[in-house]
């Protein structure tokens, strides 16, 4: 039951935006890292959103961002705003990507 350790933090959140907008973009990650590239000079520049992760991204449901409510996994208010933060970091992104 080991699985892969991820780094926690804006490197994390980093990644997983960076991914998403790759699939959304029909890009690989490394094609989606050059176009940013291209237009800035540091990928690791872009500005970071401060929200925090998970310490466990398997055990979400007990974590702060989903509960289980009656055998269904719903989504906290805090949840519902991490995932308007990574919107509006994705969508600064998609700007930058052009």
């Amino acid at each position: 039951m080991g699985g892969k350790r991820y780094p926690l933090g804006n490197s994390l959140l980093r990644y997983t935006v960076l991914k998403i907008l790759s699939k959304q973009e029909g890009m690989s990650y490394s094609e989606l890292l050059t176009k940013i590239s291209e237009v800035v000079r540091d990928p690791r520049a872009i500005p970071a959103i401060n929200i925090s992760i998970p310490s466990s991204l398997y055990g979400m449901e007990k974590n702060k961002w989903i509960k289980r409510e009656h055998g269904m996994i719903k989504i906290t208010d805090e949840g519902r705003e991490l995932l308007a933060e990574m919107d509006l970091y994705l969508s600064r992104l998609k700007e930058v990507v052009g």
